[in-house]
């Protein structure tokens, strides 16, 4: 019985962790000026979801989650 599921090694887990969690901070802290909000709370929620987000989407996905956003 095979799996489909692909195991990362750690490292590899940590990268795409990180990675995707400074490109959802980026994103998430350009959408908070694009909405406009005003206040530190906030952009600090928005930016942190977005940061979050992202990097389980990159831990999760890996390069099908990169090459999706690339796409758009």
């Amino acid at each position: 019985m095979s799996s489909t599921k692909q195991e990362h090694d750690p490292l590899e887990t940590v990268v795409r962790f990180v990675c995707g969690a400074l490109a959802g901070g980026l994103v998430g802290f350009y959408m908070g000026f694009r909405w406009k909000l005003s206040g530190f709370l906030p952009m600090l929620a928005i930016t942190m979801g977005f940061c979050l987000v992202f990097a389980f989407c990159a831990v999760r996905y890996g390069d099908d989650f990169w090459a999706g956003l690339m796409r758009r």
